[in-house]
């Protein structure tokens, strides 16, 4: 289709793809490459914000994608070639800053890199996909569901966007008559009388956030997916980062705003935060009410649409 040189490692794939590559900028010269800025799920999806924009502004422009997350490209309309591989010469790497001073919004920021005539732009992301492709992921759940995922990357941030295994466990309490629904990776421990769909791949993740009532995350990749399927979920933002920065207004974006806070940096791996206060001050009650609220808005529009009986 529109996936060009899956790199295995092996060279010879590497060439290949180099080359299709070449073939595509031959034929198509004005073509813009979007280089993603790491390796993490959010910033590669955030591209396809960005090819969006492109498209809107210049319909006839053909886009071209590096990312590692292939996936979410696939079916998108604003999307010609999807690379695997740091393959071009010339391409565009919007970059954002976090800072604990920033204040712009890091799509506002990768979109003014683009140095395209943009002027309006939308503050969400895409994905495109086959549901029919993932539907058995939904098999045996019940509706109404809520989808969940308790930890976060620690790579980059450390433990400051942990809320806390116990804190899941007694919000877990609180629903104890909702289906629960537990996503993200295999090796973390799964939450008591939950549903077990960790360690799939990330497009059945995303159809379970798709179809549930609402998600509970922490601030990360899941928010964006959840924003890219239309699902209002509610992030566990602590006081890492504003949501403001980075978060998108159809959450319940939980924050916290300690002295210390904000304190995350995109310039430097992040250290361990010895005292979490600003996620001690986000309580098992706080995040409950805010489910509850998000749970019955989405329930309440299903009805809606539901067809009306007839006999």
């Amino acid at each position: 289709m529109r996936l060009y040189g899956i790199y295995d490692l092996f060279m010879k794939n590497a060439v290949h793809s180099l080359s299709v590559y070449w073939l595509a900028w031959l034929k198509h010269p004005r073509s813009i490459t979007l280089r993603r800025r790491s390796r993490a799920l959010g910033d590669n999806l955030l591209l396809s914000c960005l090819a969006r924009e492109i498209k809107h502004c210049n319909p006839s422009r053909f886009v071209i994608v590096e990312t590692c997350w292939p996936e979410f490209f696939e079916h998108n309309p604003h999307v010609d070639a999807i690379f695997t591989i740091k393959a071009a010469l010339w391409y565009m790497k919007p970059e954002y800053v976090i800072m604990p001073e920033t204040q712009e919004h890091l799509i506002d920021q990768m979109i003014k890199q683009l140095s395209l005539p943009i002027r309006d732009w939308e503050r969400r992301v895409d994905l495109w996909y086959q549901e029919e492709a993932v539907n058995d992921t939904l098999r045996g759940i019940p509706t109404n569901y809520l989808v969940v995922n308790p930890s976060g990357k620690q790579k980059h941030s450390a433990n400051r966007k942990e809320w806390g295994w116990q804190n899941f466990c007694e919000l877990r309490q609180r629903f104890a008559a909702a289906p629960f629904v537990q996503i993200g990776d295999a090796e973390t421990q799964l939450l008591p009388d939950t549903i077990d769909r960790r360690g799939r791949p990330i497009l059945e993740s995303a159809h379970l956030i798709k179809h549930a009532a609402t998600g509970i995350f922490l601030e990360g990749g899941m928010m964006h997916v959840a924003n890219a399927v239309n699902t209002p979920s509610v992030i566990i933002y602590g006081g890492l980062i504003r949501p403001e920065v980075s978060g998108y207004a159809m959450h319940r974006n939980l924050y916290a705003a300690p002295s210390c806070s904000p304190c995350f940096t995109s310039q430097a791996a992040m250290t361990e935060c010895a005292t979490m206060e600003c996620m001690r001050m986000i309580s098992v009650e706080q995040v409950a009410a805010a489910v509850e609220e998000l749970r019955y808005q989405r329930m309440e529009e299903r009805e809606k649409v539901r067809p009306a009986r007839i006999g």
